[in-house]
């Protein structure tokens, strides 16, 4: 029904909102992509999906003390609120946040290390106590939708992310985190490509695990470009990154 309301009538539909509600996944895109304001009724379905709180905060809402429970179970995803949602709101709402995620996110190298800093309001730590990316998991098989032409790996993916990202500087578009300083070159590249397959793979596992719904390439976007609330994005090509990697995917 979202993708009806989307497609075809391309604007609201009242007729079926109490159905599309009823769903975390599709409730957020409603929302965001059709509505593009707050839907109340449907915020005690959103509130309990951490990627839809964390899409929904991003795009409508900014600080969300309603989602962040849920937010604050994924590590990733509380990296994210941090950095784009939380980045300008008071020092007392990072510090709630902190409290909430700190368990996942002390868990998570790195970038939990930069979390709790941006929450502390502390400088960053600098480039040579970076940690290399994690050891690369096997890439798993999966059937891609059918407007795909072809099955597809993590690997497939992650090409396709480079063609589209296609920078010398930030291989694969990896910026949040940075590798150390002596990396140039082929090295960069390749401590680029793995941090991105984990991004890929982590992701992948968490949209499996919650019912493979909707597109993945979309899913994935919406965590590794996201459209709103990027600071590091003035030209807004991030609008672009989920056809573009579609469109190499299927080459």
């Amino acid at each position: 029904m979202y993708r009806y309301a989307a497609e075809v009538i391309k604007g609201p539909w009242p007729e079926a909102e109490p159905v599309i509600r009823r769903n975390s996944h599709y409730a957020c895109l409603y929302a965001v992509n059709i509505l593009r304001a707050r839907w109340p009724e449907a915020e005690k379905v959103i509130v309990k999906n951490p990627l839809d709180a964390y899409r929904y905060a991003l795009n409508l809402v900014g600080e969300w003390p309603a989602g962040e429970e849920a937010i604050a179970k994924d590590a990733e995803l509380s990296y994210l609120y941090i950095k784009y949602v939380l980045d300008a709101a008071a020092p007392r709402a990072r510090k709630r946040f902190w409290n909430l995620a700190k368990n996942s996110l002390e868990t998570y190298g790195m970038r939990g290390e930069q979390a709790r800093d941006m929450c502390e309001a502390l400088p960053p730590p600098p480039p040579a106590v970076m940690q290399q990316a994690r050891q690369t998991p096997a890439a798993p098989v999966f059937v891609a939708p059918a407007n795909w032409n072809r099955p597809a790996t993590i690997d497939d993916i992650v090409d396709a992310i480079g063609k589209a990202e296609n920078s010398a500087r930030y291989p694969y578009g990896v910026k949040s985190i940075r590798p150390p300083t002596q990396l140039t070159g082929k090295a960069l590249h390749d401590w680029a490509r793995k941090a991105c397959y984990q991004t890929v793979y982590n992701n992948f596992q968490r949209w499996k695990n919650g019912g493979a719904q909707g597109d993945f390439i979309e899913y994935l976007g919406a965590i590794y470009a996201p459209t709103s609330g990027a600071t590091d994005d003035p030209r807004n090509l991030n609008k672009n990154w989920v056809a573009n990697v579609r469109r190499f995917l299927q080459q």
